[in-house]
């Protein structure tokens, strides 16, 4: 079934919540400090390196120019020849220094830097050039020599990339564990807040009897405890108004029953008596013009009194009175077959249900409605009803086959919020199942002593 959807403007897209907003806020923080601190231990590293390289180049200036003297003469003095060399291997082997003797004419010798044990992007941002320089010497037979003391960073890199690479784990792993209590944090700290909106979520929903537990936190209890108030307020209303639309049905449906009483003994008696004359001329009189005028009266009368009569059952059906709502039902659904055939009908009707409950004229006018929505939009081919006692409530089930619709598009067009209000004024409740292709079904409850 077809539902017209009013206008409504589209809810906004959620945005984020509270809680992930407020730790976006804090990793945003920690994303600062974590780059003031690797900028600072940046820049603190590189100024040890080139520290420790300063100090490693004087010390070999040191042990060069104090220690070592001019490069023995072979082979007379070949010990301390063998003594001197020994001693500056030796200070080769010292991790930032690279030693090299030359003759004239020679190049340097440097070994091929080690895989650097650092990133490129380490060793970028806190190494400096190394520190190299050199003293000139001579052998004892008076041959110049080149001796080259090259300082170079890449162990001293390695060690503070180890270091530095501690710091960052460390660091990252602080961050991790903070942002994590953070949000555990902030879960417990927001959770009375998720308890206020489930309960303004559950007003949207007509629901007003949940009252807000407590959280302990003054500002969000004195908020729960205006959405408690809000609730009452909203729940005396909904039963104020209920209540006052159960009293305006009553009066209307005793306003009905007097019209249609009225009807009956003054305009029905009356169309009767005109109808009687008009026969009684039509039977007496000699002249042609008076009996055909007479008959004219006499047949438009009898319409009158159809239409009155039509107006006086649908104002209010004497037979629920007279037989009780049994056979007002049944009377209806048969009459409704007829005027919507070829549509089949199938009534069923519990014998532990009174003929006259106090809600009857309340389920004749849920049926009445249901079958004027059915007639309007389903297309149905067969409508079932059955009525059965479930302790001291009545229950009513209509059903069709027909096109279907979606119960919570449906407007006030389609008379399913009337059968929702009636049967709330009364106390009792109405759901409507019901999916697009596959029919409408309307449950009612109302209770039988009203």
């Amino acid at each position: 079934m077809s539902v017209p959807v009013s206008g409504r403007p589209a809810p906004p897209r959620p945005g984020a919540s509270l809680r992930t907003r407020l730790l976006r806020g804090l990793l945003a923080l920690s994303l600062v400090a974590f780059a003031l601190a690797v900028t600072l231990a940046v820049a603190n590293t590189r100024h040890n390196v080139r520290a420790e390289l300063a100090s490693s180049a004087a010390l070999a200036l040191d042990l060069v120019d104090g220690l070592l003297g001019p490069v023995p003469a072979l082979p007379g003095d070949a010990a301390r020849r063998a003594e001197w060399l020994d001693q500056l291997r030796e200070l080769g082997r010292h991790r930032h220094l690279r030693l090299d003797l030359l003759a004239p004419g020679d190049s340097p010798r440097w070994p091929a830097p080690a895989e650097a044990a650092a990133p490129a992007w380490f060793a970028a941002l806190v190494a400096s050039e190394p520190i190299q320089f050199e003293r000139e010497r001579r052998d004892a037979d008076g041959t110049p020599l080149r001796l080259l003391v090259r300082a170079d960073p890449a162990d001293e890199l390695a060690e503070a990339w180890t270091d530095f690479s501690d710091f960052l784990a460390l660091l990252a792993g602080f961050a991790l564990l903070a942002g994590l209590l953070v949000w555990r944090l902030l879960g417990a700290a927001l959770a009375p807040v998720r308890v206020i909106l489930g309960g303004l979520d559950a007003l949207a929903h007509g629901d007003y009897d949940g009252r807000l537990a407590s959280s302990g936190v003054p500002e969000l209890d004195r908020i729960a405890a205006t959405v408690d108030r809000l609730a009452a307020t909203l729940a005396a209303g909904r039963a104020e108004n209920r209540r006052l639309a159960g009293h305006a049905l009553t009066v209307r449906e005793d306003e009905r029953r007097l019209l249609a009483r009225e009807l009956h003994d003054e305009l029905g008696q009356s169309l009767s008596a005109i109808q009687a004359d008009a026969t009684l001329i039509a039977h007496t009189a000699t002249d042609p013009r008076h009996i055909e005028s007479a008959r004219a009266i006499g047949a438009t009368t009898a319409d009158i009194l159809g239409s009155v009569r039509e107006l006086i059952r649908r104002l209010h059906p004497a037979v629920l009175d007279v037989l009780g709502l049994r056979a007002a039902l049944g009377q209806l659904l048969a009459d409704w077959a007829v005027r919507h055939a070829p549509v089949t009908t199938r009534f069923d009707w519990d014998p532990a249900l009174p003929e006259r409950p106090a809600c009857g004229i309340h389920a004749y006018r849920i049926v009445q409605e249901g079958l004027t929505n059915v007639a309007r939009h389903a297309e149905a081919g067969h409508v079932e009803l059955r009525l059965w006692r479930e302790a001291d409530a009545l229950r009513l089930e209509l059903a069709d086959d027909g096109r279907g619709c979606d119960p919570a598009a449906a407007t006030d067009g389609f008379g399913l919020h009337g059968i929702r209000e009636r049967a709330q004024s009364f106390g009792g409740h109405a759901t409507i199942e019901s999916a697009t292709g596959q029919g409408l079904r309307i449950h009612v409850r109302l209770p039988l002593d009203g």
